[in-house]
């Protein structure tokens, strides 16, 4: 079971026309290009906060 998968009320309002994929920044409309990109931009993002750190108190 894939702890990460998530399910959500349908609505036109947040999906491309005819399809259950959220509308997106990147105008990506396959589900599984859509969550490959999410995957990669996440893990480019994690590396630069790796090399540099967010300064001061965070807590």
């Amino acid at each position: 079971m894939d702890k990460y998968k998530y399910s959500y009320e349908y609505s036109s309002n947040y999906c491309y026309p005819g399809s259950d994929v959220l509308i997106n920044k990147l105008n990506i409309r396959d589900e599984i290009l859509l969550n490959k990109y999410k995957k990669e931009l996440f893990a480019i993002r994690q590396a630069e906060i790796t090399i540099s750190p967010m300064k001061g108190d965070l807590d």
